[in-house]
């Protein structure tokens, strides 16, 4: 998987069943932060001292994995009470403590996180089988990796939802709007990730992972909860760019590297720059 001598992996780790906070704690890039520096260095370092607030949408994402992927789930549901009453105001001042680092959902998106599971384990589809073949233990996977370049070290780090070990395939699940081939697609271009299935494969097979494919498993939060599973390859040149995902990945880690080594977090190029319209 990697093809080029400017980066060299090391130190590198599977490690099993970690607790979510822990991993979130964890020395590392990982792709969501490394797709801010593929924005520019600038749009990295921002994120970094601006860290965003899980918006409503994004919560009800994070508790479907904990549905779907822990042993015991670490969501909670809140239920709707008068915050104008002494009951209310008291209600939500000892759920706040109670269940400070957990997930918190209302009772509307816990009854579509469970239409979700509903719809994905009742079908006979490709996901559904690799979902349910693959062992507990090889569900939350977190990797652990040394970069190392001309320019200097960086830690890398990957959560995999899912290791189907018999076919080699990594699996991903995606909460979405529209789980369409169209829509899924442009999905990829505009959430980066092109950038998380290469830094996965790279990683996962720089730990001694027998890695094949990596299929995608998008699913609607909206009933009737449609899915799909898509792949796509990472050695294959981009439909509108000029490079494969591997390669703008390793040129990321390269990149990030320079710039770590500098201390230029530099924004959008200053020079004039012809752009295909």
């Amino acid at each position: 998987m990697l093809t080029s001598n400017l980066i060299k992996l090391t130190n590198c780790i599977v490690v099993k069943n970690l607790p979510d906070a822990e991993y979130r704690q964890a020395k590392g890039l990982s792709q969501s932060m490394l797709s801010h520096f593929i924005q520019s260095p600038k749009h990295y370092l921002h994120a970094c001292e601006n860290p965003i607030e899980p918006t409503p949408d994004m919560l009800l994402g994070l508790a479907f994995h904990s549905l779907m992927l822990e042993k015991e789930p670490s969501y909670v549901v809140k239920k709707k009470v008068d915050g104008r009453t002494t009951e209310g105001k008291k209600y939500n001042a000892e759920f706040e403590i109670e269940n400070q680092g957990k997930i918190i959902i209302n009772e509307e998106q816990e009854f579509k996180i469970w239409g979700m599971r509903k719809s994905f384990l009742e079908s006979d589809s490709f996901a559904t089988k690799l979902y349910n073949e693959t062992s507990q233990n090889l569900r939350e996977l977190s990797l652990f990796c040394l970069a190392t370049t001309p320019y200097g070290e960086v830690h890398l780090k990957g959560r995999l939802d899912g290791f189907h070990e018999q076919s080699g395939t990594i699996w991903d699940f995606k909460k979405c709007q529209d789980a369409s081939a169209d829509e899924f697609e442009k999905m990829v271009r505009e959430r980066s990730y092109w950038l998380q299935n290469a830094m996965y494969q790279t990683l996962a097979s720089a730990c001694k992972l027998d890695i094949k494919d990596f299929v995608y498993i998008p699913i609607e939060g909206d009933a009737p909860h449609g899915f799909g599973s898509y792949s796509f390859d990472i050695n294959k040149r981009m439909k509108y760019k000029q490079n494969t995902p591997f390669d703008l990945w390793h040129n990321a880690i390269v990149e990030f590297t320079k710039c770590q080594a500098e201390g230029n977090w530099r924004g959008y190029s200053s020079e004039k720059q012809v752009i295909s319209i």
